[in-house]
């Protein structure tokens, strides 16, 4: 037999396992090209704003197709409407675009 307390605790322990789990699921089922994307928007979430400069400094070796390939993970958020972008050429950051109510 379980008490309610057991079974809270249990309750709790599997909703933190599914909620880290849930996560990496969603990173396993996305398409390689746009593992990316995700990664930087998780990023973002996490950090909220972050430079540029940062941002490939967290994830210049996942960048096996170079430069261009962070500047199009970048264009794929920002035109999506996911992020946006604030700054000059050498200094910009990028935050979440904060969603409409």
């Amino acid at each position: 037999m379980l008490s309610g307390e057991s079974y809270d605790k249990a309750r709790k322990v599997l909703g933190g396992l599914m909620d880290e789990t849930n996560e990496r699921i969603g990173h396993l089922t996305t398409h390689p090209r746009m593992s990316l994307v995700k990664e930087i928007q998780d990023c973002l979430v996490k950090f909220g704003k972050i430079t540029e400069q940062n941002i490939l400094k967290r994830f210049y070796k996942q960048l096996s197709h170079g430069e261009p390939q962070f500047y199009e993970a970048i264009r794929i958020l920002c035109n999506a409407g996911i992020v946006e972008r604030e700054g000059n050429v050498n200094n910009y950051t990028y935050k979440l675009k904060k969603k409409k109510k």
